[in-house]
């Protein structure tokens, strides 16, 4: 969940130096067995899960951020819902973790969004379901509610994607033919890894480590930069306002949570999100709590959560 935007073109030289990421493996069979969970060849390719659960219990889908493998990134908030009585779903975006990455892929909304409905008809979801959308999943999970609306119970979105100005500039120079690619080329090392300890409001070294050695290994094989790169440009998520307003339409409960100390995207995000809602949202701003509210703020944002799912139902 690197900032979409990538800070800044300047502030790319001055990133972590860590050493550098390498894309030498391929994942197939063989490799995928070293990934836990479960794997659905569906249309797309490969989409690797996780679904745990009281099978008639509501379903709960977890969607992930831009540069982490969803399925290992939601495990410990997952257990805390499926302890309230919940059935909980979490997969790794196309291009990222064990699951598919093509060059055929554009990777912007409509490929993730296909990605959902094609992983949902394999596990025969036909009732509604709960979204949590995390930075680029609160984007995509925006999307597809807003095409599936009638299968969807409520939305809660976490320092969504969406709204992001200051990165717009980037984004434009990254869409120059050859040039932008180059760039990505050069600095590749730093878009996927990047400053990791600003997605926490108080970083510590067990806490970057957490998040480094997912996108370490899901980087490691073929394809994962080709999947950042063209969802950064091909995205559109520096500015969702279309999406959010086409939301807007269907009535959906929406919940939005944000980290007061978010560096990677502003917590002006919340209220510009929630005024493309008509100011229907729940909103939640969590002090002390940086980019990921149900990893560093988890004891915090989960009651926010369960309290909104709950009194749905």
């Amino acid at each position: 969940m690197i900032s979409i935007g990538c800070y800044s073109l300047l502030n790319l030289i001055g990133i972590t130096k860590g050493r550098p990421l390498s894309e030498n493996r391929v994942l197939n069979d063989e490799t995928r067995k070293e990934f836990e969970g479960d794997f659905v060849k569906t249309k797309m390719g490969v989409t690797r899960y996780i679904l745990e659960g009281e099978k008639d219990a509501p379903l709960i889908l977890f969607v992930g951020g831009l540069t982490t493998e969803g399925t290992d990134f939601f495990e410990i908030p997952a257990r805390k819902f499926r302890a309230h009585g919940y059935q909980t779903l979490r997969y790794d975006l196309v291009g990222r973790g064990a699951s598919e990455r093509s060059d055929e892929f554009t990777y912007d909304t409509a490929t993730y969004s296909r990605q959902i409905d094609e992983l949902l008809e394999a596990l025969k979801v036909e009732s509604p379901i709960y979204l949590i959308g995390q930075s680029l999943g609160g984007g995509i999970v925006t999307d597809w509610a807003g095409k599936n609306p009638h299968r969807v119970k409520a939305i809660s979105l976490h320092c969504s994607a969406g709204y992001a100005p200051d990165s717009e500039l980037v984004i434009s120079f990254l869409k120059i033919p050859f040039i932008g690619s180059y760039v990505f080329w050069l600095f590749q090392d730093k878009f996927t890894l990047g400053r990791i300890s600003a997605h926490y409001s108080k970083p510590n070294e067990s806490k970057i480590y957490f998040l480094e050695k997912e996108i370490r290994r899901s980087a490691s094989f073929y394809g994962y930069r080709n999947a950042v790169f063209k969802t950064i440009i091909n995205f559109g998520a520096t500015n969702l306002e279309t999406l959010f307003l086409k939301l807007k339409q269907s009535n959906l409960p929406i919940q939005i949570i944000w980290g007061e100390d978010d560096h990677i995207l502003s917590v002006n995000g919340a209220k510009m999100i929630n005024d493309w809602l008509g100011n229907t949202a729940e909103v939640h701003l969590l002090p002390n709590v940086g980019h990921m509210p149900l990893i560093e703020g988890v004891e915090i944002a989960t009651p926010h959560v369960l309290k909104f799912f709950k009194n749905l139902k």
